[in-house]
């Protein structure tokens, strides 16, 4: 199963969280079933995968980033450390740190509410030219069986 810890940057593929309304049922006279969330991403490009299966390793993730964010923040507003030569003005730096701050908590509070609301929840990353993921997908969404949001990162 193609299943990683962390995050993945790449221009060819969006994250997105699933909420799953129903999990596949097997049929009661073939006892053939329907592939499960991993089994799609397995048939699918090596840069299709499930990032997480359990979303709580997704919140700790989150909140190891916002702690890190939080200290360089706090490194960054004393007046001996330098800015970093990509950002024109320290106040620049820090104000993206401060937005990043911000979304990471938005992010969050968001994964905590869809843990509430779906019977499980997944972290994934889908290649745009993994026709297979894709369509899968977009056919589970439209017989209810999961949703889909996409999910930005920092």
């Amino acid at each position: 199963m193609k299943i990683r810890s962390g995050f993945v940057s790449n221009s060819s593929s969006s994250s997105f969280i699933i909420g799953v309304l129903k999990e596949p049922v097997p049929c009661p006279t073939c006892h053939r079933c329907s592939p499960s969330i991993e089994d799609i991403f397995e048939a699918g490009k090596s840069d299709s995968e499930v990032v997480y299966t359990e979303i709580d390793s997704l919140i700790k993730e989150l909140q190891r980033e916002l702690s890190k964010c939080n200290y360089r923040l706090q490194e960054l507003l004393l007046p001996s450390t330098p800015k970093n030569y990509w950002y024109k003005t320290k106040e620049g730096q820090i104000n993206f740190i401060k937005a990043g701050i911000e979304e990471l908590n938005k992010n969050i509070k968001r994964v905590k509410e869809w843990k509430k609301d779906y019977q499980r929840v997944l972290f994934v990353n889908v290649d745009y030219h993994d026709s297979y993921v894709n369509q899968t997908l977009g056919q589970m969404i439209e017989n209810n069986e999961i949703v889909m949001e996409e999910f930005y990162e920092n």
